[in-house]
């Protein structure tokens, strides 16, 4: 049954926010929170006010920069959830079909459920280290199906799933027409084994992320997505506002 609007809720976050209050919470799922008065910067290094009231183009730069992007393929958001939220309004309307992984974090769902998606879901199941078997995918998706969600690392198993699987599931998607959205914010908790963003795999892949897992600093809210130029403009306009248009890796 699709939920409306105004009955949508996510019971996950509201305990994880409001009623967590345990010595040793696993509710919470970032790392210690860093305290900004020990970053090495001054108050007019924060300074987050520019000539566009689409973002902070020195923000946009450095994003792009981190993720070895054009500026126009990034849209920065008040973090990950956030991030989610608009990447998905962007790539399907009320009554589409939305393919999501299971088990997955729970807000993906419920967000899934407010921009009124059709949800299906593929399995990662346990006692195959909740890797994502690609023919799972497509055993799942339809010609209905507009977008494919997955996590990476996996939440909640902390799961990797390699370049070539990615691959895998977004030909898959393409196939049908649709896109992949990989919530990466986790990703980069791979101290010891650093890798490129699925956004890097092609156009039909988007990408979300942000500081406040892998870095600590939640207050900062500072979440990003990844997205080729014609998607990113539609999921901010005038996000980037600076130099003329470049084209995305694909």
């Amino acid at each position: 049954m699709k939920l409306s609007r105004s009955t949508a809720r996510s019971p996950y976050m509201e305990f994880a926010k409001l009623r967590s209050a345990a010595k040793y919470n696993l509710a919470a799922s970032g790392v210690m929170s860093y305290p900004l008065a020990e970053l090495p910067v001054h108050m007019q290094d924060l300074e987050i006010n520019g000539q566009t009231i689409y973002g902070y183009a020195p923000l946009q730069e450095s994003l792009a920069r981190k993720n070895q992007v054009s500026p126009d393929c990034v849209v920065a958001a008040a973090g990950t959830s956030m991030a989610n939220h608009l990447a998905m309004a962007a790539t399907f309307e009320p009554g589409d079909e939305v393919l999501i992984e299971e088990p997955t974090y729970e807000l993906l769902l419920s967000a899934a459920k407010y921009l009124g998606a059709e949800i299906r879901r593929f399995p990662r199941r346990f006692e195959e280290g909740f890797r994502i078997n690609p023919e799972e995918v497509a055993r799942q998706i339809t010609s209905r199906t507009r977008l494919v969600v997955i996590t990476n690392l996996h939440n909640p198993s902390s799961a990797f799933t390699d370049e070539a699987t990615l691959t895998a599931v977004g030909d898959i998607a393409h196939r049908v027409g649709a896109r992949v959205l990989v919530d990466e914010v986790y990703l980069e908790a791979m101290f010891d084994q650093p890798t490129r963003s699925a956004f890097h795999l092609g156009s039909h892949f988007l990408a979300t992320n942000s500081l406040t897992k892998a870095y600590g600093l939640s207050g900062l809210r500072c979440g990003w997505i990844l997205a080729e130029p014609e998607l990113s403009e539609r999921i901010y306009p005038g996000a980037y506002c600076g130099t003329a248009k470049r084209a995305c890796p694909e």
